[in-house]
């Protein structure tokens, strides 16, 4: 079963910037797959902290940035995979 995450560009987040906005991740999921959209944390870091919390100066991912995202990876897909594991006898 494919998983598709979608990583948020800046501009992405500040122009959707409200919970499940992204509109890739409606479509996607409108289509039946599974998504793990990281634009709302996202949202909410760039909200409560701003920008350089976790883009540089660019607009990329600062070292920051990168690794609030592997986190907010993680913990979204540690129960998957735990499932996955639970299914194959342990």
């Amino acid at each position: 079963m494919p998983l598709v995450v979608l990583y948020p560009m800046f501009h992405l987040v500040a122009r959707y910037p409200e919970e499940n906005a992204l509109p890739l991740a409606r479509a996607l999921r409108a289509r039946g797959l599974d998504v793990i959209d990281l634009g709302p944390p996202m949202a909410r870091a760039l909200r409560d902290e701003g920008r350089s919390c976790c883009y540089a100066a660019d607009n990329h991912l600062s070292p920051q940035g990168n690794r609030r995202l592997a986190a907010w990876l993680l913990e979204r897909l540690a129960p998957r995979l735990d499932a996955v594991r639970a299914g194959a006898g342990g």
